[in-house]
Formats: structure tokens, C-alpha cells, sequence
């Protein structure tokens, strides 16, 4: 699954727990696992897909943009637990862009 469908889910997970910002970065790190175990598009090795990597770099600047927005969007008092919950939601996929760029994985 791509970012941005974690990232708008860590959003709501985040509004929805708007005074409890742990609670929300935990609750979107487990909304992640979650959505990836439905069937989506992707495959291990398409890494090494120079069509997926397009869509991949598309859709992480559509993440960005979506954090950006969501955070700039929330009620003052819900925007820190707003934005827990989104990094939680596309923390665990922090390692592709990071291998793919930097050779480094921070989840070995």
C-alpha cells in the first residue's frame, strides 16, 4: 500500500484521539500493519520496477503534501495528536525511501 492511504488513516486516527498523541502514533503504526494485510498493489521486489518507482515518488510527495494539509487543517488543539498519528501510520515504511536513497535501512 502507499503512504498517502496511511497517512490520511493516521490523520483520522489522530482527530479521533485528539488528546492523546502516544496513544495516536501507536494506534497509526497499528493501522498500518492493518491495512497492509488487506490484498493492494505492490510487490516485494519492485524496488527494482522502474513503473512502480515512478507512482512510489508521486505518492510520497502526494504524502507529504496530505500531512502537510491535514496538519494545517486540524484544530490547534488536535493538530499535535493529528500529526502523531500520521507519522505513525507512515513510519514503518520509512525504510524504502531511506534504502532507496540513502543505502541505509533503518529497521534491519
Amino acid at each position: 500500500m502507499l503512504v498517502t492511504s496511511h497517512v490520511f488513516a493516521g490523520a483520522l486516527i489522530g482527530r479521533a484521539l485528539s488528546r492523546h498523541p502516544l496513544g495516536a502514533f501507536a494506534a497509526g503504526v497499528v493501522s498500518h500493519f492493518a491495512m497492509d494485510a488487506c490484498p493492494h498493489w505492490g510487490d516485494p521486489d519492485a524496488g527494482r520496477d522502474e513503473k512502480f518507482l515512478r507512482v512510489a515518488r508521486c505518492d510520497g510527495c502526494c504524502g507529504l503534501v496530505a500531512m502537510a494539509v491535514a496538519a494545517g487543517l486540524s484544530p490547534r488543539r488536535s493538530r499535535r495528536t493529528v500529526v502523531a498519528g500520521m507519522l505513525g501510520g507512515a513510519i514503518v515504511d520509512a525504510d524504502k525511501p531511506l534504502q532507496h536513497f540513502f543505502g541505509w535501512n533503518p529497521f534491519p
